[in-house]
């Protein structure tokens, strides 16, 4: 398993848009949101990619269909995820 911290992906590009109430615009086109996972390598069997954008977290998944199914994936997430809020919360 990979797990990639992403940080504010948006300013991660070369070129700098403007932003209308922290979202990035492009003519007429405004960013919502940003998601996405690493891809698996040789022998990764899941990446979870952290990242934020607009000040909120988000976090991806990305599993081997062939050792994972979907039951397990959206398992081992919530339990992920789970384990995330309660660190975060004893420490707050």
């Amino acid at each position: 398993m990979v797990l990639t911290s992403m940080g504010d992906e948006s300013r991660r590009w070369s070129a700098r848009f403007p932003r209308h109430e922290g979202r990035v615009v492009c003519g007429n086109l405004t960013l919502e949101e940003i998601v996405g996972a690493p891809p698996l390598g040789r022998g990764t069997r899941a990446a979870i990619a952290v990242g934020g954008y607009r000040g909120r977290l988000t976090v991806c998944l990305r599993c081997d269909p062939f050792a994972f199914d979907t039951e397990d994936a959206r398992g081992f997430l919530r339990v992920f995820m789970g384990t995330l809020f309660e660190t975060s919360s004893a420490r707050f």
